[in-house]
Formats: structure tokens, sequence, C-alpha cells
């Protein structure tokens, strides 16, 4: 029988085939690219206080829930019969108890969609539950669900109304749209997102256009500490650009707007299932594919919001509940078994930029955490590598194309336990500010 060393010597032969390796970090081989020329102006722009506030909150859920559950839509006319909408079974408590026992911090609801229904009350419309199956007002059940919970509230007010006769004239259905904005906003507690989009109908481009300033002053005056996402021309939160959930390439909160750089977090959202809105014959997402929109969203750099429809009674579907807890899960254990590290030095030679960490002991590493101070010192790193040393040579675990508030990369699973690991920041717009590293097995 071969001695342990021996052994170990042989699989670490044979896993040195398929990981690239580094024998040296000489200043010609690892050159931190510079920065480029607008960095300067980039790194001005920082979080907002409600910004940086809002960032903490890594998951939250979209909850699409309204006239279309009764019809099996996507999207409604606003033509549609009110009674028909008569959850038999409603329990928003469910809802939140689901998400929040998951790990969602937060809760968007679908206050009003396109075709105009409204979840509650409104003054301003018949349109609406008060004149439902059920006359209840989901609204306000969901944000004390929210607060019995400690989940946070948030909702969305669709711009596109269907069934507003002042829809296409411009200055009247604004003036509607800010007194359903601020019902919402002064009758529910505290809010921590509006969500909009810049839906609006075809027919109706060039004739209705959005009062966006006067919106968004709104939210400001009345809800101080609500971050407004993705429909207004500077919005607080921005959109990631697809509705698969992922982010792809690099992914950084600061960009540019109307002539200057702004704050904006990107935002991943996605349905649980294939529709928004719930349909009996579709079925969640594998736990396989959540886990990789949540690598994809808030491994990088982003929040991630994740739509859950209730079904006709007015519940989550068991299928969903089953799989949301797999989901929180999975992503418990990511972060189950920290490793304590510590840095032992600090590489800094003009343009080499190398962060070496020493482990406890000699462990396999899964996942490593990243996070700059970016709430003082915005984003600045670009690209960076994480190396694995066994002697003097180094094998590379994995690469991410940004760092900001946070960035997993996964390592590669045949690394070999090391308690050496050094960190490379290979392009940045200045001198890197970290707040966290963290290595977990």
């Amino acid at each position: 029988m071969k001695p342990l060393s021996a052994i170990f010597a042989c699989l670490l032969m044979f896993a040195s085939l398929f990981i690239p390796r580094e024998k040296s970090f000489a200043k010609d081989a690892w050159y931190l690219k510079p920065p480029p020329e607008n960095a300067a102006e980039k790194l001005a722009a920082l979080p907002s206080e409600r910004q940086i506030r809002h960032a903490e909150n890594e998951m939250y859920a979209f909850f699409h829930f309204g006239i279309n559950t009764f019809t099996g839509s996507e999207w409604g006319n606003g033509k549609e019969n009110p009674t028909i909408f008569n959850p038999t079974a409603l329990d928003t408590d469910q809802w939140i108890k689901t998400i929040a026992d998951a790990g969602f911090t937060g809760a968007i609801l679908t206050a009003k969609h396109h075709d105009g229904f409204c979840l509650w009350p409104s003054e301003y419309t018949d349109f609406s539950v008060k004149s439902s199956g059920s006359q209840t007002n989901v609204v306000k059940a969901f944000a004390e669900s929210c607060k019995n919970y400690g989940v946070k509230f948030g909702f969305y007010l669709s711009p596109w109304d269907q069934n507003a006769p002042s829809y296409g004239k411009s200055e009247a259905y604004n003036d509607y749209y800010v007194s359903q904005l601020t019902e919402l906003l002064t009758n529910y507690g505290e809010v921590f997102e509006v969500w909009f989009d810049g839906a609006i109908g075809k027919e109706y481009e060039g004739i209705q256009t959005y009062d966006w300033d006067r919106w968004v002053a709104v939210v400001r005056e009345l809800q101080p500490n609500a971050c407004t996402a993705i429909g207004p021309p500077i919005p607080d939160v921005a959109w990631v650009g697809n509705e698969q959930g992922r982010a792809k390439g690099n992914v950084f909160s600061v960009r540019k707007r109307h002539g200057q750089w702004v704050w904006a977090k990107n935002e991943c959202d996605v349905s649980i299932r294939p529709g928004w809105f719930y349909h009996a014959k579709e079925k969640p997402k594998s736990i396989d594919q959540l886990m990789n929109i949540y690598y994809n969203s808030v491994g990088k750099n982003c929040t991630l919001l994740l739509n859950i429809p209730p079904n006709q009674e007015g519940l989550v579907d068991q299928k969903d509940v089953k799989r949301l807890a797999e989901m929180g899960r999975a992503i418990k254990a990511i972060y189950a078994f920290p490793i304590p590290s510590t840095v032992t030095s600090l590489d800094k030679d003009g343009e080499v930029y190398a962060y070496d960490f020493k482990l406890d002991s000699k462990q396999q590493v899964k996942h490593v955490v990243l996070s700059e101070d970016v709430n003082s010192f915005s984003e600045r790193i670009e690209r960076f590598t994480v190396y694995a040393k066994i002697g003097k040579i180094y094998f590379k675990g994995g690469t991410a194309e940004s760092a900001g508030g946070k960035t997993i990369v996964r390592l590669k699973k045949i690394m070999p336990k090391t308690d050496s690991y050094r960190i490379v920041v290979a392009q940045s717009k200045a001198n890197p500010v970290l707040r966290d590293v963290g290595f977990y097995g």
C-alpha cells in the first residue's frame, strides 16, 4: 500500500492536468491594466442612504395576483367582469411565511397590472376589489402579513391602464395615476420599493406620456425611504435587462443616464414558473435552475426578485412552497461552513494587486465571497481571480468580472485541499478597498 503522501502527490499531479496553474506572479506576468479615462467620474457615483438600505435585501419576492389569475391570461384587457375575482381561501400570511422561511426579506405585490384592476378599494375607479366577488382589500392583507413576518413591503402599480377612461389623455391620466399612487403610499405603512415599468399600449405610443418627475416626487415626499425601480429615467434600482433572472457579463451598479454617472444596483426578475400569473398546468423551476439563477444574480452583484404567483384559491401552490423551501436550504448550505482566514500579505507593487490568505487548516474551499466597500468607495474591481496554492504552484479556481457589494466565486470541484489562497485583481478603476472576503467549505 502506498504511503498517503505518495497517494496525495499522485492525486495532485492528476488534478494539475485539468486546472490552469501559474508558477510565478512576476510583474510582467500580472500587470494591472490601467483604469479607464472616466474612472474618476464613475467613482464619484455613490449609493444614497435608501439605496444602501435596499441593497441589504439580496432576495425579495414578486407576487403576480389579480384578474388574470381567474382568466388564465398573462395580460388582461381591462374589460373583464370584476366579480370573477373571488379567491375562496385567500391567505397572504401563507404567502409571506413561505418566502420568509426561505430567506426572502421583501415582497412586492402587483397592486395594479396592465388591465387596471386594483387589489385595493380605490376611490378613483370601480374596477377594483370593491366590485369583486370577495371584496377583500388584498393590498391591506398583504402589507399586514409583511409586517407580521418582518418582511419589507412593496408594490407594483402599472403605468399602463387599459380600463382607465383617461388613458391616452396624458395630463388627465397622470393626475389619475398620482391619485392612486398616493393611496398606496399613504395607507399601508412603510414601503421599501415602488416597482414601475415603462409599459405603454402600442396604439398610445407618442400620445400618452408619463410624468416620471412628478411620480417620483410623490414617492420621495410620501415615502422618502422607498426606492423607485426600473421605469423612471434615473431609477434607484435598475433592470438587469432580461426576465431570466441572470446577469450577463460585467455587472456594475454605476451607469450613465442622461449625461451623468449614477448609482443604481441591478435587479434580476424572473418567475418561479414559466408564466408570471398562475396557470395550473405549469410547474415550478427545478432546484438546479433556481440555484443557477441565484448564483447569476445575487452571486453577480445583483438583487434577485423572484415571482411566486398565487392560485385562484388565493394560496401559493404546494409545489412552489416545497421548491422554495428547497431553495432556502440550498442557499443556507453555501454559507454553512465558514472557514476562518487571515490576510498574510498584501502586494501592491505599483501595478500588482495580490491578496494572500491563510486558512486555519487545509481544506477544500467550495465558495469564495468577495465584497468591496462600495458605500464609501464605489465599485472599483473589474476583474479578479482566485488561486489555490500548493507548494510553489498556484491553481486557478475561478474568475469574476466584477466584485461590488457581493460576488460569489464557485471554485472547481477538483480543486485540491490547501490552506493557502491568493486573490489577484487584474483590473480596477482605482486601489481596491475590500469590505470582506469569505471562504466556505
